[in-house]
């Protein structure tokens, strides 16, 4: 089960077997922050897997770990989506923090009831939230999310503008290959705008990698990039 999407068939074979699930959520905003360690994907999981193992047993159970990179501000992950629907009454789906499963009260709020009146427990690990019985502490939870999430989204924004009337080429990230390049002033440190201009080190192995589709598969390249760290 654990290299392919089935959920749904799965859960409809436990159906009445007496087995539950504990549906672990790990999610990051960017694939940048999935390697991070604050917050990666690896620690939320460590964290809620610790949670479970002193938490008192009910059963046979089993565990499923969904990694998320996406946001959860704009729309409920599709991912998510598809396990809660798949979820069966008695079932639970455990997060690290409460931001970690929503950002936005209003695409979330009808879906965490309807999760809650089917019967499937919702839990916030780090605040130590149940969905069912700490239902106004988990909403303000997902509340002060949406106001963080949205004064990030104003600073961003504020920032790229400066960044545009400074006449900077381009803002936000470049695709592989590409660097920014700063025009500082006579000073040397003060930054008059940035320019975008050719990774060198990149561009090689762009390169590397059209020349090889004419002889190899990609995975081979992939297997000797890899080798050297590329």
């Amino acid at each position: 089960e654990e290299n392919c999407s089935c959920e749904q068939k799965i859960a409809d074979f436990l159906d009445g077997k007496g087995v539950r699930t504990r549906y672990l959520f790990c999610r990051v905003s960017t694939k940048e922050q999935a390697k991070g360690e604050s917050t990666s994907l690896k620690g939320q999981e460590a964290e809620l897997r610790a949670a479970l193992d002193i938490a008192p047993p009910i059963g046979n159970v089993r565990t499923r770990v969904y990694n998320i990179s996406g946001s959860a501000y704009k729309s409920i992950p599709p991912m998510m989506k598809r396990v809660g629907k798949a979820a069966l009454p008695g079932d639970s789906i455990w997060v690290w923090r409460v931001d970690r499963l929503s950002r936005n009260v209003v695409h979330y709020l009808a879906w965490l009831e309807e999760l809650n009146n089917r019967g499937v427990e919702i839990y916030a690990q780090s605040e130590n939230l149940n969905y069912r019985s700490d239902k106004l502490a988990f909403i303000q939870g997902i509340l002060d999310a949406q106001k963080e999430a949205a004064a990030i989204g104003a600073r961003v924004k504020l920032a790229y503008s400066r960044k545009r009337a400074r006449g900077d080429e381009r803002v936000g990230g470049l695709p592989y290959g590409k660097r920014y390049r700063r025009i500082t002033a006579p000073d040397g440190k003060t930054t008059v705008r940035k320019v975008v201009e050719d990774n060198p080190v990149e561009m090689a192995i762009i390169r590397e990698i059209k020349a090889a589709q004419k002889k190899e598969v990609p995975r081979l390249t992939a297997e000797r990039l890899n080798k050297r760290r590329k």
